[in-house]
């Protein structure tokens, strides 16, 4: 059952009350899990342990270290693979970038709802340069293909059409991070085929990725999330997911997230080493003005992917809170 269906008002209590917990000083994001209400911290300190409550309008509050939540493009990328070569036609979950030197993934194409045409959908920031402080990127713009990090003489795929901006926090939020730009596209995403129709997104969901780095798979932690990022600047996304692990790492920005039917869940938009910051889908299509999905749902095998390793969460509880702090266990 989605939380907007609720009948006890937990999604409801959850979105009156967030902004009191995403206010305290150090929470970098908070988002509504199961069954808790989840504060993520920049830095855990005994005064914000003290400011903090136990519950949210009587759901327990849970709170992780993870530091900040970085734009993907400042996070490292990993060395070249076979999808960061030249693909024509372009499927989704492969590099691209913007002409003026950005990198990230082609999520999938899309129908475009206002001429009927296929498109593709990547990261705003990667593709549009319209995010916090840079404001660089306009309408006509190359994409590139793969993202100039891979191939210094890349070719073009096709032109920027329309973005999201993404303004800096003083000035705003997006729920948002996305552009959509023309080319030559195959409509199926490497590792799942031809994606299905946008699902919302739930906590506990499992889920996979197919981006630059490749294909794996996570479970979603949280929802209605209030995200701060920093980057080029620092810019609040609303009303995104969270991963329960760094699932998407430098190049990720744009990758397809879907579940175990193949349906489109999000957009990848920003991360570090203990959550993935994904826009809803759904939004996406609100906000563009276009469609995911080429094909019926269809069974996945997402077990088989690959998952994230390299940390535990440690429970401690520092009076009533539930506190978790990362241990590195290595790779």
């Amino acid at each position: 059952m989605a939380f907007s269906d609720d009948p006890q008002g937990t999604w409801n209590t959850y979105m009156q009350q967030r902004r009191s917990i995403k206010q305290i000083q150090g929470v970098v994001a908070v988002g509504l899990s199961v069954p808790n209400v989840m504060a993520y911290a920049r830095r855990l300190s005994p005064g914000m342990i003290r400011e903090l409550p136990e519950d949210v309008g009587g759901i327990p509050l849970v709170v992780k270290e993870t530091g900040s939540f970085l734009n993907m493009s400042y996070m490292n990328y990993p060395p070249s693979s076979p999808r960061t070569t030249v693909y024509r036609p372009a499927p989704g979950g492969i590099s691209v970038g913007h002409y003026l030197g950005s990198t990230g993934t082609h999520g999938c194409a899309i129908t475009d709802n206002y001429d009927g045409q296929v498109k593709g959908i990547g990261s705003g920031h990667v593709t549009y340069l319209q995010w916090g402080n840079m404001v660089d990127g306009m309408i006509g713009d190359i994409i590139v293909q793969p993202g100039l990090h891979d191939a210094a003489d890349a070719p073009g795929l096709g032109y920027l059409e329309r973005g999201i901006v993404v303004p800096p926090i003083e000035s705003g939020s997006a729920k948002v991070d996305a552009a959509i730009y023309s080319g030559d596209f195959d409509m199926e995403v490497i590792g799942i085929g031809l994606p299905s129709y946008a699902a919302r997104m739930e906590p506990g969901m499992l889920c996979g990725m197919s981006g630059r780095s490749g294909m794996k798979r996570t479970v979603l932690e949280s929802v209605g999330a209030i995200v701060d990022v920093e980057g080029y600047g620092v810019a609040r996304l609303e009303d995104v997911a969270i991963t329960r692990d760094g699932v998407a790492i430098g190049g990720d920005s744009g990758a397809l997230l879907f579940d175990n039917w193949a349906r489109s869940l999000g957009i990848v938009a920003a991360g570090n080493s203990f959550g993935s910051v994904v826009c809803e889908a759904v939004e996406t299509e609100f906000e563009l003005g276009v469609t995911f999905g080429f094909a019926d749902p269809h069974l996945l095998n997402l077990q088989d992917l690959p998952s994230v390793a390299g940390f535990a969460w440690a429970p401690l509880l520092v009076g009533g809170l539930l506190v978790y702090y990362a241990i590195r266990s290595g790779r």
